[in-house]
């Protein structure tokens, strides 16, 4: 008698749950995003933006080749902006930091979550067992185990779901999801991105890629804006505050696409944007009538092949 094994090293993913998807919850999530935003707060002494950039993208690298789910991502940068904003950290301290959140968000979001053995692998051994999970407690403490926290990614199958993507552009739902989600990822690792709501991050990188669809498609730009409305009505999201943040959005990937072609660039609006957001702490959103939108759609500059980017 032959014995056949039937265990798969993939997982079974869970059906999408029509009452997750309620109205209700989609306001409940609205309401919980105040308590996860991050205040930023620049106490460190060692620790420039720069570097926490360098080692967000390293912890985005670790889940990708790890297979993680992308929410792991989301919650480790999360955890450690936080963190950032309330704890002095050295700079030789700063990775170790990373790493631990990182094993805090796998354990919070994944079944088989990553080993510290692993992790500690992936710092090419620069850091202790112990080290890592007194690093862990510490974090948790600081941050008053709060850890299940609103991320972008909660609100994206509502919105995507709820908005009428069939019927009005030549894309699926799930077209639309995945370039989402890609665009989310590199928001996380974004300056300009760590103050905004989760609910404007997930919008404005659905709005950037249902405009970019429109742009291969060459749709009327009048069926984008009603779009941008419902997500507007959705997400309570004034008009003119969605069109600038998908703006910053096209304006990173270009610069992504630039830097991945090695090529050189003069500071962009995006980066003046940046640099005022940190003297102000705040983005201003001048007012666009919706005669004003649609010219600044049909007229958008963003090359189509920024779009084209292989994630």
């Amino acid at each position: 008698m032959d014995l056949v094994c039937f265990e798969r090293l993939t997982e079974n993913k869970a059906i999408v749950d029509p009452t997750l998807l309620d109205k209700k919850v989609l306001e409940n999530l609205l309401e919980e995003e105040e308590t996860s935003q991050v205040t930023f707060c620049d106490i460190q002494n060692e620790i420039t933006i720069d570097m926490r950039k360098i080692v967000m993208i390293w912890m985005k690298e670790v889940t990708e080749e790890q297979k993680c789910q992308l929410e792991v991502f989301l919650l480790a940068v999360n955890y450690m902006n936080r963190f950032l904003n309330i704890c002095q950290v050295r700079r030789n301290q700063l990775q170790l930091l990373g790493t631990a959140c990182l094993l805090i968000a796998s354990k919070l979001r994944e079944s088989t979550p990553l080993t510290a053995k692993l992790l500690i692998f992936y710092t090419d051994n620069s850091i202790t067992l112990c080290e890592l999970l007194q690093f862990e407690q510490l974090i948790l403490s600081k941050l008053k185990w709060n850890i299940a926290i609103v991320t972008p990614l909660d609100f994206l199958q509502h919105l995507v779901l709820k908005i009428s993507i069939v019927g009005t552009l030549r894309c699926t739902v799930a077209e639309v999801d995945e370039r989402a989600k890609a665009l989310i990822s590199y928001c996380a690792c974004e300056y300009v991105f760590w103050k905004i709501p989760p609910s404007l991050i997930a919008a404005s990188c659905i709005a950037s890629a249902l405009l970019a669809q429109v742009r291969r498609t060459s749709y009327n730009s009048r069926q984008l804006f009603n779009l941008f409305g419902e997500i507007c009505k959705l997400t309570h999201i004034e008009m003119d505050s969605l069109q600038i943040h998908q703006k910053y959005v096209d304006n990173m990937i270009e610069r992504a696409r630039r830097a991945m072609a090695g090529e050189t660039t003069e500071q962009s609006d995006y980066a003046a944007a940046n640099s005022d957001s940190r003297k102000n702490n705040e983005f201003t959103t001048p007012p666009l009538d919706d005669k004003s939108l649609l010219l600044e759609i049909e007229t958008a500059t963003t090359p189509t092949d920024v779009h084209n980017i292989d994630f």
